[in-house]
């Protein structure tokens, strides 16, 4: 019997080999210097190098930043594809009983990687990636994933004032249950650097979010919006004013004076 499970396991595990390699050469995708863009991708690693950059992978990575640039927009789909990729429940078990055999391996790349991965493409493209913002919106809406919709947001600082159709969203998301999706919209908001309107009240609130990081990041943003952003300065100084951590007094300082210096004086800021 046990020998019938192993048997079946393979032909499992061919068919699914069959599947993958199917629906890669179906998905056509930009070729430069005679590789597919996902396998210059892989330069782009999230784990693995246990922080520490060396010469060669420095080298990988500024050819796969050319790769992204050759591709231009015609990049758009494979990273769009990466950053939908999702490990299901099912996967990951079938993966962890794949390991205990050792007739086939197989070669397999997390989501998360994947994600990540079509993230530094965005790096790359920037302004350029303005065409995505509707799919990046649609990505981060359907939460398929807490990486896959952070990504999605994070793609979406990278791209900045080309962006400004997000600013919607961005704001409901700058309200989410979770703190790196707060984050990440916060600091959209404050690279898009538009509507100042409705995006203001949104940073002013951010100022008093539970979360270190989120606060750190609406007075960057605020910081950013410079002197428009006058209708914050009365949180702002209360916040300064009642402030017990140093570094945060010093964020809520820098953004004071960036608005109005005149006013941050008059709060104590030097």
């Amino acid at each position: 019997m046990h020998k019938r499970v192993r048997i079946a396991l393979v032909v499992l595990l061919v068919a699914v080999a069959g599947v993958s390699a199917w629906q890669g050469l179906r998905e056509r995708e930009p070729v430069y210097k005679g590789k597919p863009l996902s396998a210059w991708l892989n330069a782009y690693r999230l784990h693995g190098l246990a922080g520490i950059e060396t010469w060669q992978v420095r080298v990988e990575q500024q050819e796969a930043d050319e790769a992204v640039r050759q591709a231009g927009t015609n990049a758009l789909p494979t990273l769009l594809r990466m950053l939908r990729a999702k490990d299901s429940v099912q996967k990951i078990k079938f993966l962890a009983l794949a390991e205990r055999q050792h007739f086939i391996k197989i070669k397999y790349t997390p989501a998360e990687e994947l994600n990540y991965r079509a993230l530094s493409g965005f790096g790359v493209l920037r302004a350029k990636a303005q065409s995505a913002v509707p799919a990046l919106i649609e990505i981060a809406n359907k939460n398929i994933s807490h990486d896959s919709q952070c990504y999605a947001i994070a793609a979406l600082v990278l791209i900045g004032p080309s962006a400004k159709a997000a600013i919607p969203f961005l704001s409901g998301w700058a309200t989410n249950a979770d703190g790196s999706v707060r984050l990440y919209a916060v600091k959209a908001l404050g690279g898009i650097h538009a509507e100042p309107d409705r995006v203001l009240p949104v940073l002013t609130n951010a100022i008093h979010d539970p979360a270190p990081q989120v606060r750190t990041g609406a007075f960057m943003a605020l910081q950013d919006f410079g002197p428009n952003a006058k209708s914050a300065l009365p949180e702002l100084v209360k916040f300064f004013n009642n402030a017990q951590d140093s570094s945060e007094r010093s964020y809520a300082a820098n953004a004071l004076k960036a608005i109005d210096p005149e006013a941050a004086a008059k709060a104590g800021v030097r």
